[in-house]
């Protein structure tokens, strides 16, 4: 049987290397996730669209993802979703002064 090849460099190889990495296998972390195989491979094939945030946490939860797998994992979600990473968006939610100082950034 082929092994899957999956487009490099995108967030579903990424998120596959993961699995891997964390010796889980795509059907029980499916399960776990609960999600449907089927959508899980469509993330992997870059079908659709990377996780919501609210899934992106429950998925680094489940694998346990250290500081910097976790953000490698955010922003890699982010460029696929056409998003900031969710830790940005939480950190400018908390503090609204910061996008006033953004913008005057921009204008200079």
């Amino acid at each position: 049987m082929a092994k899957t090849k999956y487009q490099a460099g995108t967030f579903g190889a990424y998120f596959v290397a993961l699995l891997k990495e964390k010796h889980y296998t795509q059907a029980q972390f499916a399960d776990d996730l609960g999600v449907s195989k089927t959508y899980l491979f469509d993330i992997f094939h870059n079908r659709i669209n990377p996780p919501t945030p609210d899934k992106q946490e429950q998925i680094i939860a489940l694998l346990k993802l250290s500081e910097n797998e976790k953000l490698e994992f955010l922003d890699k979600a982010a460029v696929g979703r056409g998003e900031l990473p969710k830790d940005i968006v939480d950190y400018l939610n908390k503090n609204p002064e910061e996008i006033q100082k953004l913008r005057e950034s921009m204008r200079i």
